[in-house]
């Protein structure tokens, strides 16, 4: 009875150790928010409001990823609007309204992934896209985006044989839809829409409009096992 029980304690504390380290590897970041106008505040053409995740700590992965981020805002308010508020046609009658904001979709022992909401007003039309990318925080990719193949595993032949398979299964799916797969190949790219969900799925997205439903974005998740089954 005596070995029983120090089994179990010793067993509970293992357990213990290994979610302690997993919850330590998963990265700490907050929220950077704000926003600019252009060509300036008091007569302004774009009014831009941006959220991006800043990334604690002093070391490499942060030092990758805050890059990243950093680099994306700063060719948005850097180049981009200062561009688009200089340009006639761009400006257009002003009021223009621009939004990019950053949700973490997956924060685990092996990825940091996120997803971009873009939103852009001018004249009354909204333009709304997402964009998304997955970064590996542990083994060889360490610090490094990934592709497609490399989130799912390093499966198949490459991340453009994967997409394939994804567009001709999906166009499966939507059959109810009256959507030819010609279509879905030209508005639909598996191989850079996509984003790793909590569970370190693969989850990709058509932009929003491609199917109508209110100008929402639709959305599909896979196991890496469930891509692989494709393959067969």
């Amino acid at each position: 009875m005596k070995k029983r029980a120090v089994l179990r304690v010793f067993l509970m504390g293992l357990i213990m150790l290994i979610c302690q380290l997993s919850a330590a590897a998963q990265l700490e970041y907050t929220f950077v928010e704000g926003e600019e106008w252009f060509p300036g505040k008091d007569s302004w053409t774009y009014h831009y409001i941006y959220r991006i995740p800043q990334i604690q700590g002093e070391d490499d992965l942060a030092q990758e990823l805050n890059h990243y981020f950093d680099g994306a805002l700063g060719e948005m308010t850097n180049l981009v609007l200062p561009m688009y508020a200089a340009d006639p046609i761009m400006g257009g009658k002003g009021s223009n309204e621009v939004s990019d904001e950053y949700s973490v979709t997956c924060n685990n022992d092996d990825f940091f992934s996120v997803l971009l909401q873009h939103r852009q007003s001018m004249e009354g039309d909204v333009i709304y896209s997402l964009s998304s990318v997955v970064y590996a925080v542990s083994g060889e990719y360490r610090g490094e985006s990934l592709t497609l193949r490399g989130l799912a595993g390093e499966i198949g032949e490459s991340s453009a044989q994967l997409a394939q398979l994804v567009v001709q299964d999906v166009a499966k799916k939507l059959d109810n839809q009256d959507l030819d797969i010609e279509y879905l190949t030209k508005e639909f790219f598996p191989q850079t829409h996509f984003y790793a969900d909590e569970e370190g799925h693969i989850v990709f997205y058509l932009q929003p409009g491609i199917l109508g439903l209110d100008n929402q974005p639709v959305f599909f998740t896979y196991t890496a096992e469930e891509l692989e089954a494709l393959l067969t």
